[in-house]
């Protein structure tokens, strides 16, 4: 059957191909079109819409990759069924990595390619924080979070986790006491014994790490740092209240605090809230990096350090790394000043869109409550059930998720939880079929009956 379909594309800020695959969703979520029904070839519906057909080509493509329709040559495209069971090519879905895809939408445009071929014939090294080209750069790429800083408080870093190790080595002595989340980044564990830096937990709640406990541990211990992740705390995926960042802040002033604020996924929120930077920036080291927003191959992080610290954590990163990579640096550039980076931020928002509503049609009633651009889910589970068996089974049936123990610095959770990676592939029909996979082991009777969410 044929349908003389056509997208209501009025008021939507998106490209057009992808205003194009989002009202096609829209339309089938509301019955408006249904399954088998065949779509208006490329020329025609951009004949009716007055586009050129490689933009509807584009659309159709995007439609395909959401699990929305299949197109058969000499056939034309059709809507396709809500899920075909559709498996990965090696049979297993790693729902566990930390990642988001759409950095395929990076090309290296000529410009671009001739300034790294410029990049590679200087035979020179570079300084251990970066040059101040490329500091700029950081610089710019930090205010689109909200942070107002300067080139001269920058430090680049092969990557967020070198970053957060320079400032740590930098602030602590051996024995003192860091601060973190009870669920936090799992590598922090490593850091702080490689420094031999007590790390202790404080609590979370819907919002983020709880002001109430900082100041207990503060009282009880003299603790030096604070570690958290205030924009889709990993792994429980909240954003916390600007109102909640500004006790924080005056919490870091009183207590003599420094805050290590990471915010490597805040490119994903249209308009992020301020950062606790904003309150106390003489307590606060702002850290991001361009391996989350633009691709994991593109090992860059930046460091936004108080004026008091700057020079011993140059000097502790130069001890670590010697200098970060300036054709890392120079094509992060170049990707943000020819309007790359840009694109591919607008791909990976597009990817978590989709494929939240796929987990939402995956999981049922059991969805958790998150934030709506989020790119993790993290499900709480009955007590008596063991998250890292669930991941065990769930791995038997070619998934993997995360399990609560691995971001628990204690290796003893307090809650039994798994956590989704959303954005660790493109493909919405995979992320729904995966869910209800998930959902079917959770409610397994050997593991429990019911989910809290």
């Amino acid at each position: 059957m044929i349908t003389n379909w056509s997208p209501r594309l009025q008021g939507s800020a998106s490209p057009i191909y992808q205003a194009i695959a989002d009202a096609l969703e829209r339309d089938i979520e509301s019955g408006m079109i249904r399954e088998g029904q065949r779509l208006p070839t490329h020329r025609e519906l951009a004949a009716s819409l007055g586009l050129t057909p490689l933009t509807v080509t584009r659309a159709y493509k995007e439609a395909a990759r959401r699990g929305l329709v299949q197109s058969t040559v000499g056939r034309g495209t059709f809507v396709r069924a809500a899920v075909e069971n559709p498996r990965p090519e090696n049979g297993f879905l790693d729902l566990s990595r930390n990642v988001v895809d759409g950095s395929d939408s990076l090309p290296l445009e000529p410009r671009t390619v001739l300034a790294l071929r410029s990049i590679l014939r200087d035979a020179e090294y570079q300084p251990a924080e970066g040059t101040l080209r490329h500091r700029t750069a950081a610089a710019a790429w930090m205010r689109r979070a909200r942070v107002d800083t300067s080139p001269e408080n920058i430090v680049i870093t092969p990557g967020a986790h070198q970053a957060i190790v320079s400032i740590l080595a930098a602030a602590c002595s051996p024995g003192d006491t860091i601060l973190t989340e009870e669920f936090t980044y799992p590598r922090l564990s490593t850091i702080a014994a490689l420094l031999r830096l007590d790390l202790q937990t404080v609590e979370l709640d819907d919002h983020g790490v709880v002001p109430q406990s900082i100041a207990k541990a503060c009282a009880r211990s003299s603790a030096k740092a604070l570690y958290f992740i205030p924009n889709f705390q990993n792994p429980t995926g909240s954003v916390m209240p600007e109102k909640r960042r500004q006790e924080i802040a005056a919490l870091a002033k009183r207590h003599h605090l420094l805050l290590i604020e990471d915010d490597v996924y805040g490119f994903l929120l249209d308009a992020p809230p301020r950062p606790v930077h904003t309150w106390a920036p003489e307590e606060t080291a702002f850290v991001t990096s361009a391996s989350k927003s633009l691709t994991p191959s593109l090992r860059l992080g930046f460091a936004s350090v108080p004026q008091s610290l700057i020079e011993r954590a140059t000097a502790a990163c130069a001890a670590l790394t010697a200098f970060t990579s300036t054709v890392d640096a120079e094509l992060f550039t170049q990707l943000v000043d020819t309007g790359a980076a840009d694109r591919t931020i607008a791909a990976k928002r597009s990817v978590i869109v989709t494929n939240r509503r796929a987990a939402a049609r995956g999981l049922g009633s059991m969805e958790p409550r998150a934030h709506a651009m989020s790119p993790h889910l993290w499900i709480e589970l009955p007590r008596g059930v063991d998250s890292q068996e669930l991941a065990e089974r769930a791995r038997s049936r070619g998934l993997g998720v995360a399990a609560a123990a691995s971001f628990s610095p204690a290796r003893k959770p307090s809650i039994e939880a798994v956590r989704i990676s959303l954005g660790a592939t493109a493909n919405a029909g995979q992320v729904e079929s995966a869910m209800r996979t998930l959902a079917s082991l959770m409610g397994d009777s050997r593991l429990g009956s019911t989910v809290v969410v």
